[in-house]
């Protein structure tokens, strides 16, 4: 693939470069991150990890099976100039020919494997299958067509992965009991290397210059190191994952590259469906089985669809069709991850993204490629920087399961759901199109200029067109059409020539004649300009007193606490200010102004009793020049100013029977009275009085009450309390 040079970039902004004083000044919205890029979408354009779009590469879907093959296991560059791609749930193996030809190899028969999950070549050349199912066979294809079994082991139902060495020795990854074996180059002998706790090994990977075999399993995320010439097997690095998805070695400096593929880490996207509705994960065998009995897989392909935690056998047995590289989409666990180990131990976490790594292979310029699901996408992890690329995205497909590489540059992808092979070239495609989301100014506003950083080889151009609309889904229709693209290579800026509108899209055009560059955009500044919008005050309350409480046992009665709710489309800094006025009364008067906040405590004793109405008006004056502020408005309900207790009209005092019986009428010029009570002689008890209407809830009341007659001297003090906690003291002195 062709290098793209870098340049620095930096995340979304939304930002307004508005003065404290200007509202309507130009605001900004900023472009130049992956996550603001990722929410447009893209044909034949790239973004990597920076935030940059560039051309992506030519691409040809160069073999579809979707009506017999549910997923490709693997796929081999063959050493013949072919391509050679593996299968399931049919078991068949194709050759693809560089003219677009296809043979079918292997499947054809009914009594042939229904899964052939790996394929090599041997040291002469000839194609090695991997099957499972019923039975894991080792097969070869000879020069004249014919199929050989070169193994088979009445413990080994699955084989996962094929390595050969340069002597023509072949190293079998095998499940489900876990083992990894070694054959001699015609199979006849036969060496068991290892033997896991796991039940599957699902990946090889082979350091012929230090003579060692990496293995990875399917239960506890363990990479083993198998020492070839001393037989020693110890654990490299326990990934904290449960599955290894692939391993990878870098012949040239011996470092191994470890992907994980949990497939509860995945992100959610479509359920990967098989031909009979399940999810695509293969089931445990009904129940242990004894050595005769047949896995579930071999007794019904449909089954593979089942949950893979039912009915789970027990450790002995462990002949349960294994996990195969398709998710079960569980509850979403974190994310999968690729590592980086040295010959010397030395471990890096290269990359942790929230998909399953199904594969790996390397570039011609030595950048790591990654199958993943659920997205079907492919990645190009560059080993010095970091830099992940979004390299392709295979049409239709959920899971990128297989991909193989060419010393020309020829990258060669298959997947699942649905079933394809694809070509990647390493030229750049012609053009690519690039649409942004749908851009929200919050109000029917102007937009301005963009402004595109930029770089253009030779031969290469990025045009810009927009559109603009009142609606946030432009498929929904009202939209205005697309403007005419504008040539911004050289200039870098345009006017967006789209009229008014509330939400606009912008289009980016990456061209090239030659195939050989490709432009790159990394930032996209867009400029708009709202008119300015009246402030709304939705919200205004008029509390007169503090409420009585266990720790406010003293209110202030007149105190006025005004609350209220006051917003600016614009986001312009408000003030406000306060007007009341009596009821009746034509003019307002301001009693309160440059209030910032949105309540405001007034004592009410500023002013005489009555019923009055308040009035709030906020406005964006603090960010308008005079003659462009707005305001708004709101009154309030009437509200009573009461801070005049009640008075005594009356009182007569009776004897009667050694008793004083007290007669009082108490009056209040606004408010209802709410209580009355007496103490005697400056005592603390103050005994409540009840009306004669047994109800005080008018602004006159009479009642009486009795006291003992001792015939000496007294102080009565009598307490009346209005409704809105004005308080009155009235002595009545006794005497016999």
């Amino acid at each position: 693939m062709k290098k793209i040079v870098l340049t620095l970039t930096v995340g979304l902004i939304i930002a307004s470069y508005c003065s404290s004083t200007m509202a309507v000044d130009t605001v900004y919205i900023t472009h130049d991150s992956e996550k603001a890029f990722k929410a447009g979408e893209t044909k034949g354009v790239l973004i990597n990890s920076e935030g940059m779009l560039s051309l992506g590469y030519v691409n040809h879907k160069i073999f579809d099976q979707t009506d017999e093959v549910w997923v490709f296991n693997d796929l081999l560059a063959g050493a013949d100039g072919a391509l050679y791609a593996s299968s399931s749930p049919q078991g068949r193996v194709y050759k693809i020919m560089a003219d677009g030809s296809t043979e079918l190899l292997y499947g054809a028969q009914d009594n042939q494997a229904k899964h052939v999950f790996c394929l090599a070549q041997d040291d002469q050349q000839r194609l090695l299958m991997g099957t499972g199912g019923d039975q894991g066979l080792l097969l070869r294809r000879n020069g004249d067509g014919a199929i050989e079994q070169l193994f088979c082991h009445e413990d080994i139902l699955y084989i996962w992965d094929i390595v050969v060495d340069q002597s023509g020795r072949i190293y079998l990854a095998t499940g489900p009991k876990g083992q990894v074996i070694r054959l001699s180059a015609d199979g006849q002998k036969t060496e068991f290397l290892h033997d896991a706790k796991e039940k599957n090994i699902l990946t090889l990977a082979l350091d012929e210059t230090r003579n060692v075999l990496y293995a990875g399993g399917d239960e506890f995320g363990l990479v083993y190191r198998i020492d070839l010439a001393g037989g020693q097997t110890t654990i490299t690095l326990d990934t904290g994952h449960e599955e290894i998805g692939k391993l990878l070695l870098q012949e040239t400096t011996g470092n191994l590259y470890i992907a994980t593929a949990d497939p509860g880490a995945a992100r959610m996207r479509k359920v990967l469906l098989l031909k009979n509705g399940g999810s695509g994960r293969a089931p445990k065998a009904d129940n242990a089985a004894d050595e005769n009995s047949e896995p579930a897989a071999a007794k019904d392909e449909k089954k593979l669809a089942e949950d893979s935690n039912e009915n789970k056998p027990s450790e002995e047995e462990k002949r349960e069709t294994p996990a195969q590289r398709m998710p079960d989409f569980g509850k979403v666990r974190g994310a999968n991850e690729v590592f980086e180990v040295t010959p010397d131990g030395f471990i890096q976490n290269l990359l942790k993204l929230p998909v399953i790594f199904f594969d790996m292979a390397w570039t011609t310029h030595g950048e790591l490629l990654l199958a993943t699901g659920n997205d079907g996408l492919i990645l190009s992890l560059n080993l010095g920087n970091r830099q992940a690329v979004e390299l392709f995205d295979v049409e239709k497909a959920d899971q990128v399961t297989a991909l193989a590489t060419c010393e020309n540059g020829v990258i060669y992808t298959a997947g699942a759901n649905a079933a394809t092979v694809w070509s990647i070239e390493p030229d750049f495609l012609t053009e690519g199109v690039y649409e942004s989301e749908a851009l929200d100014a919050g109000q029917i506003s102007r937009w301005g200029t963009i402004t595109a950083n930029l770089s253009s080889p030779a031969d290469t151009a990025v045009l810009l067109a927009t559109r603009t609309g009142n609606t946030k889904d432009p498929e929904k229709g009202g939209w205005r059409d697309w403007s005419e693209d504008q040539d911004i290579t050289a200039s870098q800026t345009a006017l967006v020539l789209s009229p008014p509108g509330r939400f606009l899209q912008y289009r980016l055009k990456l061209t090239n004649t030659d195939g050989i560059q490709t432009p790159q955009v990394s930032k996209i500044t867009l400029a708009y300009r709202s008119p300015n919008l009246t402030p709304q005050v939705s919200a205004f309350d008029v509390t007169v007193g503090e409420p009585r409480s266990s720790k406010n046992k003293n209110p202030d009665t007149a105190a006025v606490m005004f609350k209220w709710n006051a917003q600016d489309d614009n986001k312009d800094e408000m003030k406000y200010e306060l007007f009341l006025r009596p009821l009746g009364y034509e003019y307002w008067i301001r009693f309160a102004k440059d209030i910032k906040e949105t309540q405001f405590k007034w004592n009410s004793r500023t002013a005489a009793d009555g019923r009055y109405e308040f009035k709030i008006t906020a406005s964006d004056a603090p960010a308008n020049p005079p003659d462009q502020a707005l305001s708004d408005s709101r009154v309030s309900k009437v509200t009573l100013i009461d801070n005049t207790p009640p008075e005594v009209a009356a009182v007569n005092i009776n004897r009667q029977d050694k008793h004083i019986v007290f007669s009082v009428r108490v009056k209040d010029a606004l408010s209802p009275i709410a209580r009355m009570s007496y103490c005697i002689d400056g005592g603390d008890d103050w005994p409540a009085i009840s009306p004669d209407d047994g109800m005080f809830d008018t602004p006159e009341e009479t009642a009486a009450f009795t006291i003992d007659d001792d015939n000496n001297n007294h102080l009565l003090c009598l307490q009346v309390e209005d409704e809105r906690g004005n308080v009155l003291y009235h002595n009545i002195v006794v005497t016999p």
